[in-house]
């Protein structure tokens, strides 16, 4: 988690993407590392987006109600 929020402060962009192409499913700790990131880039002023989902990684976020702290594509 420090490398990503080093990355996220490195970065000049005004949104910070994940990835998460090849992630078929996210546990519990998976989702509480991405509230972190969301914190701590929304203190940035910088949304986080969620790009290249599964569908099974869709539903794990929406279960979760993640969609209202993250962009999910």
């Amino acid at each position: 988690m420090g490398q990503i929020k080093q990355h996220a402060a490195d970065t000049g962009d005004q949104r910070f993407d994940v990835d998460l192409s090849g992630v078929t499913s996210l546990d519990s700790a998976a989702l509480g590392m991405l509230l972190i990131l969301h914190d701590s880039q929304q203190a940035k002023g910088k949304p986080v987006a969620l790009r290249n989902c599964s569908k099974a990684a869709k539903e794990n976020l929406y279960l979760a109600n993640l969609q209202k702290h993250f962009s999910i594509d």
